[in-house]
């Protein structure tokens, strides 16, 4: 009976979550904010509870086509690719928000699942699995949404009046929980990507999915998921931004949450900044480390270098940036598709944690489109030149590629589809 418990708890959550949950990636992902760490799940579990009550609420219009977005990103991604359709109706969920927008609620989802923290002692106690074991415990908030109910969710899409459901991500429960309400309803889902994906990737469970390339294909498991190789609109808008930089010179620094000691960062450049004295250099948070862009920016006036606004285009065509240089990030994948020369950084605190994710996780080692470069003694690569092999990650990076109609056309097919099966 116990047996039977732990392996359904197991596989609703690694079904749900499929980052946190992949016991590939073993919880590389998930960090705590909050000391002691066992609080971190419960104040994440109470700030969203107390934000779904507060979100203004936006009446539904009845379109075939539903677009949920849980994040910047996504709204991003997907408004460049379907922004211009009419037969289209954005959506928000968790903790994004967009003016005069529907959002899927789901604070009744919250509540009724609260009650699993009561039960955390017990499957601390018989899941041994180290990656969920780090799970239930810095993200509560996700445990409930896992085992709450999903009445309001089913609903909304109801309301949306949606024939097709396109879901920007497969990785977290907020996707996944609406992708499971629209497949009850005989709702067609679309997965198509917002950013770079890499190796270690579960089976997609949608029934279509838009990808950037012939490589992205070749990561996912089997499944009854049809793949179209469209290349991705955020790929085909930062294609048209390319252009020749082998003769530049200056380097990008961008950061990300792995890095959790900006001090290591500070290091480098003083030691770039001793071996290139007249080479440019800037320093680029990542977006969602809003806590410490303030940081970022202190260290770029004692540095006496720039500062690269997330919130703006990685390079504008008369930057004279030609290196990106970053821990294991999609921005590779960015910087490669704007034509500059992406450096993983090396380093034996970022060494061990990327240890947890898979070996080359984008490819770009295996297709030659990166180079390492040492924390402790960075020397930047001349003698490299970017090949063809970009077109295996992203279609868009091809000559006369046009992403946005591939995926217009695409959606066209399946709604076509949709109707001919009512």
């Amino acid at each position: 009976m116990l047996r039977h418990l732990t392996q359904w708890v197991e596989d609703r959550l690694e079904r749900l979550n499929v980052e946190f949950g992949n016991p590939l990636l073993n919880g590389a992902t998930i960090f705590a904010r909050i000391s002691p760490k066992w609080l971190n799940g419960i104040a994440h579990l109470l700030i969203f509870i107390f934000k779904e009550m507060t979100f203004k609420r936006y009446k539904w219009n009845a379109k075939p086509v539903l677009i949920c977005v849980g994040s910047h990103n996504n709204y991003h991604s997907a408004s460049l690719a379907f922004g211009n359709r009419e037969d289209i109706q954005f959506a928000t969920f968790h903790n994004y928000y967009l003016p005069n927008t529907p959002k899927i609620n789901l604070l009744f989802c919250y509540l009724s699942g609260s009650f699993i923290v009561l039960f955390l002692p017990l499957f601390f106690l018989i899941i041994k699995k180290p990656n969920l074991r780090k799970y239930m415990i810095f993200r509560t908030d996700q445990m409930a949404l896992s085992f709450g109910s999903r009445w309001f969710v089913r609903r909304a899409i109801k309301r949306s009046g949606a024939q097709v459901l396109i879901l920007m991500s497969n990785l977290s429960v907020y996707h996944n929980l609406i992708l499971e309400e629209a497949n009850r309803l005989g709702v067609s889902t679309i997965f198509a990507t917002h950013a770079p994906v890499g190796r270690g990737q579960r089976a997609l469970r949608t029934d279509y999915a838009m990808l950037d390339g012939e490589w992205q294909s070749s990561l996912y498991p089997s499944s009854n998921t049809k793949f179209l190789i469209t290349g991705s609109a955020r790929g085909a808008e930062l294609v048209e931004r390319w252009e020749s930089r082998l003769n530049y010179t200056g380097l990008i620094i961008a950061t990300n949450t792995l890095m959790i000691d900006l001090n290591i960062i500070e290091k480098f450049i003083s030691l770039l900044k001793d071996r290139y004295p007249l080479m440019p250099i800037s320093l680029r948070p990542h977006p969602r480390d809003v806590e410490r862009h303030e940081a970022h920016r202190i260290i770029c006036e004692n540095h006496s270098i720039a500062y690269n606004d997330p919130k703006k285009p990685l390079v504008q065509p008369n930057d004279s940036y030609k290196y990106l240089a970053t821990g294991l990030s999609g921005v590779m994948i960015d910087a490669l598709l704007v034509g500059m020369y992406p450096l993983q950084i090396s380093e034996p605190q970022l060494d061990m944690l990327l240890a947890h994710t898979p070996d080359d996780y984008y490819g770009l080692h295996e297709l030659n489109l990166v180079r390492k470069i040492d924390l402790n003694d960075p020397v930047l690569p001349t003698d490299w030149l970017i090949g063809d092999q970009l077109v295996e990650l992203e279609k868009s990076a091809q000559p006369g590629w046009d992403s946005k109609k591939l995926m217009n056309e695409a959606l066209d097919e399946i709604l076509r589809h949709q109707n001919t099966v009512r």
